[in-house]
């Protein structure tokens, strides 16, 4: 990542927001994980029981999101959905 890259990902609060349909099972939450393309994955968030996120972005990210039961049991992930930062430098 060339410097002006990681200047302008410091200077602009970079975020994405994650949504997607109930379970249609009784669910007491959802994780969201995150990672590269092709993993590996991990938790970074436990939202509860609501149908959308926002997260920072550092950099491209991949993300899934599970459901999980008051019993603790968690589903499998669901589709894979990456966000992939864009700059662009206008030159003179």
């Amino acid at each position: 990542m060339s410097w002006i890259k990681k200047l302008l990902a410091w200077l602009f609060l970079l975020v994405v927001t994650l949504s997607w349909d109930p379970s249609p099972s009784d669910i007491t939450g959802y994780n969201i994980y995150a990672g590269p393309l092709g993993g590996p994955f991990k938790k970074v968030a436990d939202v509860g029981n609501v149908l959308t996120a926002t997260l920072d972005l550092e950099k491209r990210q991949c993300f899934a999101v599970t459901a999980y039961d008051d019993k603790g049991n968690e589903s499998i992930y669901s589709n894979i959905v990456c966000e992939k930062i864009n700059f662009w430098v206008e030159e003179q």
